[in-house]
């Protein structure tokens, strides 16, 4: 899990070269560094909270709905429809693009 961890995080952001690029053309690196640490201190922040939200959610769902077996299947079919969604905007974004 660690290396999956670190190889995410080795890849640089688009928008962080873009913002470094930017400011290094205009002879205020340091502030595009301060401005990349920042975009990335945010990131992080709203993956935490997004990931917390959806933990508590979920157990909080597992404990009103008690242990049965169809709340189970319900969370399955949940998590999938919402994995396809992802990937259908990531195609439709994809779609727009070409």
């Amino acid at each position: 899990m660690a290396a999956v961890v670190l190889s995410v995080g080795a890849r640089p952001c688009s928008g962080a070269l873009v913002v470094l690029v930017f400011s290094l053309s205009q002879g205020l690196f340091l502030a595009g560094i301060f401005a990349t640490l920042l975009m990335g201190l945010g990131t992080g922040i709203t993956v935490s909270l997004l990931a917390s939200f959806a933990f508590g959610f979920k157990q909080l769902a597992q404990r009103f709905g008690g242990r049965a077996n169809w709340l189970g299947s319900l969370m399955w079919w949940i998590e999938l429809l919402g994995a396809f969604l992802v990937f259908g905007f990531g195609l439709l974004f994809l779609l727009a693009n070409i």
